[in-house]
């Protein structure tokens, strides 16, 4: 930005971020490094959102990349960090509570965290999971890490995107079920996982329930100029991609031109135990290729199912709300800023908050540099009220008022020292303690 937002008396402009993924973190940076001082709050004792409670628990390599890249925004001077600090209508700490600590804008980096239900009959009953919940199951984050989530031997998941795959990948090589089938709405040309991902299933891939799948749905997709063959040449060079070993018996099929339509049990409020699919046909739209229902249904008998189709944001955080999106403008800053919000500490969104489900780490860090920008130009005119050390001073008061313990980065650091011992103790990967009473006590271990 060609000027720095900053008062006439040189007060710096205090901006609270709240949410501590990717989107917040890079959001955090590029307002650090443009002169504002940043007080990012975060749902989790430790930092990182999805990169910790999102990313397949296995892909070392990769979360302690951005692990890295996180520590070293972290440690500007212009950034202070408060974890375990719950926000939304219900919570101690509301909206109203932040707009009256004196900082001169709020920026939500929450994602997506609503359950994206599809109005389908049978949705919510027992044994039917969506994936968010199993995904943060794994991940060890609380309090999913201890729940349970029974699963059977036979699993359905609906979706045909890499979050599907991730779940496949657990149900695959750490569960071990019998048969794993994964449904598509439509064809294999329109599957959404990349053959990066699929090498974790693939030596589990029927390969001949495959072929006869691709020439079930042969002369649907024929009929909409799809090159089977090519297609499936794809789709099998893919699997054939450098596949992890095998270490369990599980089946993996594919289902194309299927949408559950009910999910059964003998009893009413019951445990599933079938599912009722409608069958479907693709067809010409213009230049591009629509999916309709037909008059045809199968009936598959399943231990339980999975909703791998995305997430909405969460309504009871108390932001204006509509149809699972914060309501702000279509263009510009109004993308990005919460409508009727402009005065009094401006609110704005960005990331999943903004945008529920779109994209990755790469579009999360995009998305906030690009909010943090807006809420730069917003503040370049403005006078600002309080210091950041004034803010964090009036919420860590509030805070302890109410009994409620806040982590900080020493925390955190004492946190991942301690867990770093239990990985060498006992010869394992990885480690993370699985709630947050034991995450606190390990910390006052660690620094006492």
């Amino acid at each position: 930005m060609s000027e720095q937002p900053e008062s006439n008396e040189g007060q710096k402009h205090v901006v609270l971020v709240i949410g501590g993924g990717p989107a917040g973190i890079f959001l955090s940076d590029r307002l650090a490094k443009n002169n504002v001082d940043v007080l990012l709050i975060n749902r989790d004792i430790r930092p990182g959102g999805l990169v910790e409670y999102g990313i397949y628990p296995t892909k070392f390599k990769l979360i302690g990349g951005i692990r890295r890249q996180i520590k070293k925004v972290l440690a500007l001077p212009g950034i202070h960090y408060l974890g375990n600090v719950p926000v939304g209508s219900s919570e101690v700490v509301s909206i109203e509570t932040l707009r009256s600590l004196g900082a001169s804008a709020l920026a939500f980096t929450v994602g997506a965290q609503g359950t994206n239900y599809l109005g389908i009959k049978g949705e919510k009953r027992a044994r039917v999971y969506h994936a968010k919940d199993l995904v943060y199951h794994y991940s060890d984050l609380p309090p999913f890490a201890k729940q349970e989530f029974p699963m059977g031997q036979k699993v359905l998941i609906v979706g045909m995107g890499n979050v599907s795959v991730d779940i496949a990948h657990w149900l695959v090589r750490v569960k071990k079920v019998a048969e794993v089938t994964i449904v598509a709405r439509r064809g294999p040309a329109e599957r959404k996982y990349t053959g990066k991902e699929v090498k974790v299933i693939a030596a589990n891939v029927d390969r001949e329930d495959l072929d006869a799948e691709f020439e079930r749905v042969r002369s649907q997709l024929e009929a909409v100029g799809q090159d089977v063959d090519a297609v499936k040449a794809e789709v099998m060079a893919e699997l054939d991609k450098k596949p992890l070993e095998k270490v369990s018996e599980t089946k993996v099929r594919f289902r194309y031109l299927y949408s559950p339509e009910d999910f059964l049990g003998e009893a009413e409020d019951g445990p599933l135990e079938k599912v009722v699919l409608v069958e479907n046909e693709l067809y010409q739209r213009g230049d591009s290729t629509g999916c309709r229902s037909l008059d045809k249904k199968v009936e598959w008998a399943m231990d339980s199912a999975v909703f791998a189709v995305g997430d909405k944001v969460e309504d009871a955080l108390g932001l204006p709300y509509e149809r699972g999106r914060y309501l702000t403008g279509s263009e510009g800053i109004e993308a990005y800023q919460v409508q009727g919000q402009a005065d009094n500490a401006p609110l704005f969104v960005a990331g999943w908050a903004r945008n529920a489900s779109d994209g990755l780490v790469g579009v999360a860090k995009k998305d906030g540099q690009t909010c943090a920008d807006f809420i730069l130009e917003t503040l370049k005119d403005k006078t600002a009220e309080k210091s950041l050390e004034d803010v964090e001073s009036a919420l860590t008061q509030l805070l302890t008022e109410k009994g409620i313990r806040s982590s900080n980065l020493d925390d955190v650091a004492a946190l991942e020292a301690a867990e770093a011992k239990v990985i060498e103790e006992k010869g394992e990967e990885g480690f993370k303690f699985d709630d947050n009473e034991s995450m606190f006590a390990a910390i006052d271990r660690e620094r006492a």
